[in-house]
């Protein structure tokens, strides 16, 4: 019963486009640029929000990067975090 939609879900998303954000933290700051511009600015290269908001990912990658918060790692890194997590996975685990 569950392959169909498998299957579909599969073939699909080849076709969904890549996160600016894993764009731009590749280096692929041209085709981050042109998503922003296609999905958010109509097309138009010089808008403001387009520009805002590839400006901002890339600031958030830059303090993620310098704070090393960029890596799984950092959710098992303290006691706390894998408290949290651990809660979080049993709470989820618990709905019906």
């Amino acid at each position: 019963i569950h392959i169909g939609p498998a299957l579909v879900m599969i073939f699909l998303i080849t076709y969904v486009p890549e996160s600016p954000r894993w764009l731009i933290k590749k280096g692929r700051d041209s085709e981050a640029k042109a998503f922003f511009t296609k999905y958010h600015a109509n097309g138009a290269e010089d808008d403001e929000l387009a520009a805002f908001e590839y400006a901002e990912v890339q600031e958030a990658i830059r303090m993620e990067t310098e704070t090393k918060q960029d890596s799984w790692k950092v959710i098992f890194s303290s006691r706390s975090s894998r408290h949290r997590l651990g809660c979080g996975m049993l709470s989820s685990s618990l709905r019906t």
